[in-house]
């Protein structure tokens, strides 16, 4: 869990992806499950001056970005998939790239 700048309260579930919350109306703003069966691990969130929030998925080997316009987006009441264009990182076994469009 991590409370941002913008007072959202971000919480992870490792199974599952991240849930961002209101902190001073308690309210759901946005949720984003990591998509397919595969196995995940989401664990580490840390979020950037811009709001953007990255998230690792340690099994997985990526970084996944949740920007603000995503966030304000919502993805309620159903939840909002993560896409294979928010993972930023190659799996870990290759290079990392500088350009998310081919994600």
């Amino acid at each position: 869990m991590k409370v941002d700048d913008r007072g959202r309260l971000w919480v992870t579930d490792s199974t599952a992806g991240v849930a961002a919350y209101d902190i001073a109306t308690r309210a759901l703003v946005a949720s984003f499950d990591v998509p397919g069966g595969a196995p995940r691990f989401v664990n580490d969130l840390d979020s950037a001056p811009d709001g953007t929030a990255y998230l690792t998925d340690s099994i997985r080997s990526v970084v996944y970005r949740v920007t603000p316009d995503q966030v304000a987006a919502g993805g309620m009441p159903n939840s909002r998939r993560f896409s294979t264009s928010r993972r930023i990182l190659n799996r870990a076994r290759r290079t990392p790239s500088a350009s998310t469009a081919s994600w």
